[in-house]
């Protein structure tokens, strides 16, 4: 089957059971206008009506082969939504935005609280009473959602560069004579001459492909260059597969971002989920994020049920519990697993709350301290012969039960290689880990930003009068490569079971730093940790 008459149009894509879609090769351009709209509930991206282009509900068994033909977006679409489907496979295209969410502005002069910077013609921008407003095909925006400096020699963030997020609240621009624009912010980091501000004005509204209560999803052979959420975002699903998926800037362009949010982000998954041979670059935010949901307990029912529900605004909608699911109960001040219980009913009241219920009569506690996350520990997670570079923030955050291996990675990241987090208070993203090896990655000169205590953190938002009871477990990093900028390379708390040698540290690096000072690894309410320093 080929849709060539669909692809130029902009008419939603139907696809049966059993399908083989071929695209004709070639670039191929993809329009809003008659487009399927919907309202789709998408973790860590924004909540709207959403255009939708090939929707895949609750399909089987069907496979997409691009044969390398590339798509462009037009203004606010989700190109590939797949939602309760089984056994399928994207594979052999690349997606793009014919103008993207991202406008770089270089930078040609600095003044005391002021910069003039211009635009290139691709991204076109007007200033209208103070304000930028950005346009384009199918677009239009004035809101700025960050501005973030990047290197223009190197392509990644600018050293130590900070976030923006107040600047839409505070700035000024003025359009000058000679067609540039004087933006006046008084800038954390002062930008460099010459150097890139890399001005976000989208929300995550338009992520490339969506994973929705799918199982046995594979994308293979796919180049993202661009769109404004998540590169790949999978929730509730099961057995998903990244083979040579390259998220990177358009060869040539004077653009310093490829995507708006992470690479690839899970959430609530099951079974394994494999990243291998890809690329993640330039990205707006981290490369890969896999985590669980903390819904706090808003109040009990009986004796037998409670109500729960979800807090953050874009965790708001996601079908995170479902019955016969284990639950664990923690306590939301010092994250301690108090008791387990598997679920027998589970109702959704709304976007924010559920009711669920359980076949034995449940303990005496305090509810308000409580909060319950899926508890199934069978999500395995392998991660290898990729390359994580010049993205902004972090690169792998790992808050998932299970195995997890990552191996022969190569890391050049503004902050930590590897975050090991849990919270209850903000994202509420859980849980702790309690099987994981790092072995043979190079983190090379990764630490250049802001983002991040150390190259390996371990960091559970736990209050220091309640790091009592570990929160991590089983947890081996050796026979890795590290050129470090500066120590720590790993800060551990609350970890039981930490195991550290045969790592080789080398400073090495071009950029301002000395060499690297203080202790190399550090911990905070550890237990049974094995370590093996190497001097740099």
């Amino acid at each position: 089957m080929r849709i060539e008459q669909l692809i130029d149009f902009g008419n939603r894509t139907i696809i049966a059971d059993h399908e083989t879609i071929y695209f004709p090769k070639g670039v191929h351009q993809v329009y809003p206008g008659r487009l399927h709209e919907d309202y789709r509930f998408v973790s860590n991206n924004d909540t709207s009506l959403k255009r939708l282009w090939i929707d895949l509900d609750g399909c089987r068994n069907v496979v997409i082969d691009g044969q390398g033909a590339e798509l462009v977006m037009h203004g606010r679409i989700i190109p590939f939504y797949l939602r309760n489907a089984q056994n399928i496979v994207l594979k052999n295209f690349t997606l793009d935005w014919s103008r993207q969410f991202v406008s770089p502005a270089r930078v040609i002069a600095v003044g005391d609280g002021w910069v003039d910077v211009k635009f290139g013609p691709e991204y076109p921008v007007d200033v209208k009473s103070g304000k930028l407003h950005f346009t384009g095909s199918h677009y239009y925006s004035n809101q700025i959602m960050n501005v973030l400096e990047f290197d223009a020699d190197r392509m990644e963030t600018a050293w130590k560069a900070r976030d923006c997020h107040d600047f839409n609240e505070t700035y000024r621009a003025e359009l000058k004579n000679d067609g540039s624009i004087r933006i006046h912010y008084n800038f954390i980091t002062v930008p460099r001459n010459g150097n890139f501000l890399a001005i976000a004005h989208e929300p995550r509204l338009s992520p490339a492909i969506v994973i929705d209560m799918c199982k046995d999803v594979r994308l293979e052979n796919i180049t993202i260059h661009h769109c404004s959420g998540m590169g790949v975002i999978a929730q509730c699903s099961s057995n998903i597969v990244l083979d040579k998926v390259d998220i990177k800037r358009r060869p040539g362009s004077t653009n310093p971002v490829s995507i708006c949010a992470d690479a690839s982000h899970f959430v609530d998954c099951d079974g394994r989920i494999t990243i291998q041979n890809c690329l993640f670059e330039n990205q707006m935010d981290d490369s890969c994020n896999i985590h669980g949901i903390y819904r706090p307990v808003t109040r009990q029912l009986t004796s037998n049920s409670l109500e729960i529900a979800l807090i953050h605004q874009q965790q708001l909608g996601i079908e995170t519990i479902r019955p016969g699911d284990n639950v664990g109960f923690y306590s939301r001040s010092n994250f301690k697993l108090l008791f387990e219980a598997k679920a027998e009913q589970v109702a959704r009241l709304n976007c924010e709350y559920s009711e669920i219920v359980f076949p034995e009569i449940l303990p005496d506690v305090e509810w308000s301290d409580i909060a319950v996350m899926r508890k199934n520990h069978n999500v395995n997670v392998y991660i290898a012969n990729n390359i994580f570079r010049n993205n902004r923030a972090r690169s792998l955050l790992i808050s998932t039960l299970g195995k997890v291996l990552i191996e022969n990675n190569y890391f050049h990241v503004p902050g930590s290689a590897m975050i090991f987090a849990g919270d209850n208070n903000y994202w509420y993203e859980s849980g702790p880990v309690e099987d994981v090896e790092v072995r043979n990655n190079l983190l090379d000169n990764c630490g250049y930003g802001v983002w991040g205590n150390a190259l390996f953190s371990f960091i559970p938002e736990i209050e220091p009068k309640h790091r009592q009871f570990p929160f991590h477990r089983n947890v081996r990093i050796h026979h890795n490569k590290i050129k470090v900028l500066e120590y720590p390379v790993v800060y551990a708390r609350c970890v039981d079971g930490l195991a550290y040698f045969d790592n080789e540290i080398i400073s090495e690096h071009n950029y301002p730093v000395a060499p690297p000072k203080g202790e190399q690894l550090l911990f905070d309410g550890c237990v049974n940790a094995v370590t093996e320093l190497q001097p740099a």
